[in-house]
């Protein structure tokens, strides 16, 4: 079973990242995040 928590990692907390992978998602998410933005804009709240 994968964990869900990041404590559950064995890794933790000695844990690593790549840097270069999460850059390379940064601008999908800012998209997404228009995207809902627009959204709850348009259900009327106001961000």
């Amino acid at each position: 079973m994968r964990p869900i928590y990041i404590w559950q990692y064995p890794e933790w907390p000695s844990f690593t990242w790549n840097d270069s992978r999460l850059i390379s998602l940064l601008p999908e998410v800012r998209n997404l995040e228009g995207k809902i933005q627009g959204m709850m804009d348009g259900l009327g709240f106001k961000l």
